[in-house]
C-alpha cells in the first residue's frame, strides 16, 4: 500500500503492483520487463531496465532511448550514456529550480 496526494491535496490509497516495460520502437517486442509493487518510482525502474538490457541484450544497433517527461532524471541520463546511446526524453519543467531574477523582456518566444 502506497499513499499520493489527488488534484484536491487528499490523500488517496493505492494497493497493488506494477509491470514496467522496455519496448523496441520499430518492432514493439518487450525487450525488458519489471514486476514490482505500486509504490516504486519510474525512475528507478527505467534504470534498472536499461541495466538489463545492456547487460542481457546488447543491442548494437541502437543510438537513442526515447522516454517521456516522466524519465527527466540525470542518473537515466548517465545510465543511457553508460550506454553508449542518446537520450531523446520530454521535457519535465517540475525538475526546475525557481527562476533567479528573471526578466521577461529576454525571455525566449514559445509558440
Amino acid at each position: 500500500m502506497w499513499r499520493e496526494k489527488n488534484a484536491d491535496g487528499k490523500n488517496e490509497f493505492w494497493f497493488g503492483y506494477r509491470g514496467h516495460l522496455a519496448v523496441g520502437t520499430s518492432s514493439q517486442y518487450i525487450l525488458q520487463s519489471l514486476f514490482s509493487s505500486g509504490s516504486l518510482n519510474d525512475g528507478k525502474a527505467a534504470i534498472a531496465l536499461l541495466k538489463r538490457i545492456d547487460q542481457r541484450l546488447p543491442i548494437t544497433s541502437a543510438s537513442y532511448q526515447i522516454l517521456d517527461a516522466g524519465y527527466d532524471f540525470e542518473p537515466i541520463f548517465e545510465q543511457i550514456h553508460h550506454m553508449g546511446q542518446q537520450s531523446v526524453t520530454a521535457y519535465n519543467k517540475r525538475n526546475e529550480g525557481e527562476m533567479i531574477e528573471f526578466d521577461k523582456e529576454f525571455a525566449p518566444i514559445c509558440f
